[in-house]
């Protein structure tokens, strides 16, 4: 007679201390009691979910099920029970980019380099699946650490879109600061252009720009390029806000 295998549940985690939290979800971190491996668990309440944010649940479950690349973070395990659904995810020490930033001030050019270098990789592979992620910004770009060898990690993929190639989609979503001008003119985008001005936004904010002059970049046809910053990069980001799709550089990982 062979014995039920036990199902998986939270009580296989030793709950360290809270990291994150908002309306729907807590984000713990937390050890595997087996083995002591470290972990963040992301917590969905079922009772505060609606329809919509069961299926985001759902879509994060499905990319993140996809991938196992440095750039991208890793989706472990899924526990669900009548309470919850926990996503057992790579924990990354290093917090979200938003809050480096902030600690940080201006980060510098070599750093900001490394940083978008690693996120143009996990862009590309995303690309290659033929993914959106829609949702880009510094609170969705985990650090593994704070050392000196540190890897930027994409998560939140609640909002991804698959687009086959010559598909578009026209929902507007994500966060207004991090979004390309097609997607706030109610214009039909695809996965050649969503990403790439979202990519520069947050290259600027590295350089601790101010929000309101990002905002106001869109369209012009010129850039300062005495921020402090390197030409050939001040080049690259002034592209990238140009309303022409031909201009912006789609190829950006050799140039950085």
């Amino acid at each position: 007679m062979t014995s039920k295998k036990r199902r998986r549940s939270l009580e296989d985690y030793e709950i360290v201390e809270r990291i994150g939290s908002g309306a729907f979800a807590v984000v713990w971190k937390a050890t595997h009691k087996s083995n002591g491996a470290l972990f963040a668990v992301k917590q969905f309440f079922t009772d505060r979910l609606n329809p919509q944010l069961r299926r985001r649940i759902h879509t994060e479950i499905d990319v993140l099920s996809r991938f196992t690349h440095p750039n991208i973070v890793r989706l472990f395990d899924v526990l669900e029970d009548e309470f919850s659904i926990c996503l057992v995810l790579e924990y990354c020490a290093g917090g979200d980019l938003a809050t480096y930033i902030k600690e940080k001030g201006r980060v510098r050019e070599a750093t900001a380099r490394r940083f978008m270098q690693h996120l143009g990789a996990g862009l590309q592979m995303l690309h290659s699946a033929n993914l959106i992620h829609r949702d880009l910004k510094p609170q969705n770009l985990l650090l593994s650490s704070r050392d000196k060898d540190v890897v930027l990690k994409i998560s939140d993929f609640g909002l991804a879109r698959e687009l086959e190639p010559g598909d578009y989609a026209v929902t507007v979503c994500g966060s207004p600061l991090y979004m390309a001008p097609e997607v706030l003119q109610f214009q039909k985008y695809d996965n050649k252009v969503i990403y790439k001005p979202m990519l520069f936004i947050l290259h600027l904010i590295m350089l601790h720009l101010i929000p309101r002059l990002i905002c106001g970049v869109w369209g012009q046809s010129s850039f300062n390029l005495s921020l402090g910053i390197h030409p050939i990069m001040g080049i690259i980001i002034f592209r990238s806000y140009n309303r022409s799709r031909s201009i912006r550089f789609y190829s950006f990982q050799s140039r950085l």
